[in-house]
């Protein structure tokens, strides 16, 4: 049995003596899942927080995250998977809004894995605007910026289940391949315009899709 703790650190950054406070993070309904809350304070406090999670055998520390209290949220609902594909092995995000919106902080998993986590100040998506992440086993991974690289690979031989989240963690969206027909992808997995419905397409990274006329079947 091992003995697992994780702790919440905060403090308000308005104040001089920059010490952290800490909560304990108990377990939610969700498996592997600890939650705890911070203290309320005055609108236009910047609170500034990490995680850290200790084992018997190791501990881990999260990227220091941070907000302002009263702050305008941010509507993640827009941002959406558009395109995977399996061959060249990229994700493609793309933000419906009319407006800007920050990914700093939102969570890409793959198979249940975090594999990537915006990165503050460089993931900034422009109205209408594409992101494109590649494997780090890819041949893209060697010419894009290292921050739009998530770890691991890529395949269209296999069932896949991949998951954007807020930095709080809520589900954005969800490719939940569960059960894979046999056959290769021949290109991306692709929302068609219109239905958003996820078609067979040609890949068209960071760019418009090309609709498909196949539908992907087998997803949950």
């Amino acid at each position: 049995f091992e003995t697992f703790t994780a702790t919440l650190y905060y403090m308000d950054a308005n104040l001089a003596s920059g010490k952290m406070e800490t909560v304990e993070m108990t377990p939610t309904n969700e498996k592997d899942t600890y939650a705890a809350v911070i203290p309320a304070m005055p609108n236009d406090t910047k609170v500034v927080f990490y995680v850290k999670a200790v084992n018997d055998k190791a501990e881990a520390v999260s990227a220091e995250m941070d907000y302002t209290v009263g702050a305008v949220s941010v509507d993640y609902s827009v941002l959406r998977l558009n395109e995977l594909n399996g061959n060249d092995k990229f994700i493609e995000l793309y933000n419906g809004s009319a407006g800007e919106l920050d990914l700093t902080g939102v969570v890409l998993k793959k198979d249940g894995e975090t594999v990537w986590t915006g990165a503050k100040d460089k993931h900034v998506l422009a109205p209408g605007a594409y992101l494109v992440l590649y494997s780090s086993k890819s041949e893209g991974a060697n010419t894009c910026p290292v921050e739009n690289v998530f770890s691991g690979g890529l395949s269209a031989k296999k069932a896949v289940r991949v998951q954007i989240l807020t930095p709080g963690g809520e589900s954005i969206d969800d490719f939940n391949y569960a059960t894979y027909s046999g056959t290769p992808a021949p290109a991306s997995y692709g929302r068609n315009s219109g239905s958003g419905e996820w078609y067979y397409q040609t890949a068209t990274p960071g760019a418009v899709n090309a609709d498909g006329t196949e539908k992907v079947t087998g997803l949950q």
